[in-house]
């Protein structure tokens, strides 16, 4: 065996070994998670083994059990979004070093959204207005918040840095992926993303493209006829244009709405029915350009903002200020404690 072959069998076996620590370490369970089986839960809590399991939610949704700050997170052998579970269980083991998580039970429910009212306060990243104001779901920071925003938010600074709110292009932009539309789902009216593609094509105030396909992989032949694919842009690279625009596609964009508020550019919110934790302290105007269901009002909104540039960059200097109070780490923290102390509260005066 030549000296070439026994250096790259040593660099292939450091590549495996680095690999299986990376997957151990970020993706074994802390000892607080725990299996359940529909037997167990019942004796545990029956009103939310009913729910789990009658309802088809036992592979996308875990029940956390809070008791003198200690935790236990069950799931049933069906969960199948494991990242999520990781990054969930990382963030509450580092939250109840901080804070005193209040005792009682709760359901979590790892979909982009939910948008069911189970009869039971349940824990969701997103959903539909009127369920959150209703009080039957319980918004929580999302899963690239619970992450953390500290190092996107450092290459921000750059890009700031960068591209210097003169030096911007005044056109609207967005990349993303074909999200929005379910496979088997004919009915293409919330596919919102493809609409504004239909919309932009041959209008110079607005740049928008597909960088995926993602969930349109069913039709995606008959899809890509009409919808070519373009490189995906980083979020930092983005801040060359004024208007950076943010719709939904399976729910309401994470990290985006995030690292936009944060920039020197101006939010273009798409108007959408589904919230966040934070969506109550977003006022249009004040820290975002609103852009109509059809975007038929675009084109108008980006002719005022350049004939009225103070307000326009006090817009995004606002986001700016409301992202860096919201996004931090303290913050979000915080938002997941008051969660819980809101669904014990909802909880409380449904069954005093």
């Amino acid at each position: 065996m030549n000296t070439k072959t026994s250096t790259l069998i040593i660099l292939f076996i450091i590549s495996v070994l680095v690999f299986v620590s990376y997957y151990t370490i970020t993706y074994t369970h802390p000892k607080y998670v725990s299996y359940i089986t529909e037997t167990t839960l019942g004796e545990f809590h029956p009103q939310l083994a009913n729910i789990l399991y009658t309802n088809g939610m036992d592979h996308n949704a875990v029940i956390l059990h809070i008791k003198d700050n200690q935790v236990k997170i069950y799931h049933t052998p069906n969960i199948i979004n494991q990242h999520r579970l990781n990054k969930v269980s990382q963030f509450i083991k580092k939250t109840q070093k901080e804070y005193v998580l209040p005792n009682g039970d709760y359901f979590l429910s790892f979909n982009d959204a939910f948008r069911d009212d189970i009869g039971y306060p349940a824990l969701a990243f997103a959903t539909t207005r009127g369920l959150a104001a209703s009080n039957k779901i319980i918004l929580i920071p999302d899963i690239d918040a619970m992450h953390g925003y500290s190092e996107l938010f450092l290459q921000i600074d750059a890009a700031c840095a960068t591209y210097p709110w003169k030096n911007k292009s005044p056109i609207v932009f967005w990349r993303g992926a074909a999200t929005g539309k379910k496979p088997k789902e004919a009915d293409d009216t919330n596919f919102h993303r493809k609409h504004l593609i239909d919309f932009a094509k041959n209008k110079d105030f607005i740049d928008a493209e597909f960088t995926s396909y993602a969930q349109t992989t069913s039709f995606a032949p008959e899809f890509a006829e009409h919808y070519q694919l373009t490189a995906s842009v980083p979020p930092a690279d983005a801040l060359a244009y004024k208007y950076l625009l943010s719709i939904d596609g399976n729910s309401c964009c994470y990290s985006r709405m995030a690292w936009i508020l944060y920039s020197n550019s101006i939010l273009m919110k798409h108007d959408s029915n589904e919230v966040q934790w934070y969506y109550d302290m977003l006022q249009p105007w004040v820290h975002y350009i609103p852009v109509a269901k059809d975007f038929s009002n675009i084109e108008q909104n980006i002719v005022w903002a350049e004939r009225h540039p103070i307000e326009a960059q006090a817009i995004a200097d606002n986001g700016k200020e409301l992202a860096r109070s919201v996004f931090t780490e303290e913050q979000i923290m915080l938002a997941f404690v008051n969660a819980l102390h809101k669904s014990n509260s909802v909880i409380s005066h449904n069954h005093p």
